[in-house]
């Protein structure tokens, strides 16, 4: 699962939108300025790791292993991922 967070600054609300490899791509989904993180796993995180260089990476363990990206690295993410 891909969960972005969204930030609007205008409503200073956030929300979040779960994607999954198989559902497209983002665009038109979500803005790319507003996008505050994005948190992946399984098959998600994989792609990542496999399609994308250079981004930094701090596994959480738990129940299962995920990464949360912040920032330009998020936006990055969303603007590029193909689901």
């Amino acid at each position: 699962m891909l969960t972005v967070c969204i930030y609007d600054p205008f409503t200073r609300q956030s929300s979040f939108k779960d994607f999954k490899i198989g559902d497209g791509k983002i665009d038109g989904e979500v803005l790319i300025e507003h996008v505050f993180w994005v948190e992946a796993d399984a098959e998600e995180l994989l792609y990542i790791v496999q399609h994308f260089q250079n981004l930094p990476q701090s596994p959480q363990y738990g129940n299962e292993l995920k990464t949360t990206w912040y920032g330009d690295h998020a936006k990055f993410i969303v603007g590029n991922i193909k689901l």
